[in-house]
């Protein structure tokens, strides 16, 4: 391990793929301080796939029915092997400048497109390092499973059921998703933890009543 360079994928639509991707990052050169371990963001420094997030990002804030409908649609076997080609043949070049500057030994994705895009490189014989995908939901979505993936790391126990369903016959290892070393430390104020504590976790793309959540909150008579 400790002379790989290894390549963590992430995606910038919201923050949770990238944070997942950072934690990977720090846990790993604290155990293998010598290894090169790269975190790199797949929309960065590309004009078309940077259209192509500002598009999903509208949808999700202004036609959310339209982004569940196409979600569960690309879901189904057939619709979902359609979805991963289209997305793998218009992401391939990135991915390989990608692999041409960093000249990985491994590609970790924390995202699924770049994952998709690999898959499709190494199943066309244009790219032959180890791939292992790293699902931040607690869901499992068509778009990951590619025979081409080495091993998933996954949420929970839910998520490797649903794997296996999905024909998943490769490791999968029921990790949890990767979070910041941070979150393993006690707040300096002990005090705190005498009163009821309310965690509102909204995403990074602040989708949902948030804020409508913290003035509910907020206009309690209770002390949090």
């Amino acid at each position: 391990m400790q002379s790989h360079n290894i390549l963590i994928v992430s995606a910038s639509i919201g923050s949770g793929h990238t944070q997942a991707a950072q934690a990977v990052q720090n846990e790993l050169l604290h155990r293998f301080p010598q290894a090169n371990i790269t975190v790199v963001d797949f929309f960065a420094d590309s004009r078309w796939l940077g259209l192509i997030k500002k598009t999903y990002l509208l949808m999700l804030h202004v036609l959310p029915d339209a982004y569940d409908f196409l979600y569960h649609q690309s879901q189904k076997s057939n619709p979902g092997s359609n979805v991963k080609n289209l997305t793998a043949r218009v992401m391939k070049k990135r991915m390989l400048n990608l692999v041409e500057q960093y000249c990985p030994d491994m590609l970790v994705f924390t995202h699924p497109f770049p994952c998709c895009a690999a898959a499709y490189l190494r199943r066309t014989g244009r790219l032959n390092v180890p791939l292992y995908a790293i699902i931040t939901d607690f869901a499992a979505h068509q778009s990951w499973v590619h025979d081409e993936v080495a091993s998933y790391f996954v949420a929970n126990t839910e998520v490797v059921a649903a794997l296996r369903r999905m024909g998943v016959d490769r490791q999968i290892f029921n990790t949890g998703i990767p979070i910041s070393a941070d979150f393993s430390q006690l707040p300096p104020n002990r005090r705190c933890l005498a009163e009821p504590v309310v965690l509102i976790m909204g995403g990074g793309l602040g989708l949902g009543g948030v804020e409508e959540s913290v003035a509910a909150l907020a206009a309690l008579r209770l002390p949090l």
